[in-house]
């Protein structure tokens, strides 16, 4: 089966489109990732963060607030 030109530049245009939302999906799947990624190393370091201020006004380091 032989195509017309038209055709094939139909395909060829189809195809196109299909590798721009192939790569706009895997794109925004990156950076979905990357993001979950940082909010959950923020997440660890504020808990950490919390933790040594929490422990350290338990040894009388805080200041009075008169």
């Amino acid at each position: 089966m032989q195509l017309s030109g038209a055709q094939i530049e139909e395909a060829k245009m189809l195809t196109a489109g299909k590798m721009k939302l192939y790569r706009k999906d895997r794109l925004f799947a990156s950076d979905k990732e990357k993001s979950e990624l940082l909010s959950d190393t923020l997440k660890s370091v504020r808990i950490t963060d919390e933790a040594a201020y929490f422990s350290s006004t338990k040894h009388g380091n805080s200041q009075s607030l008169n």
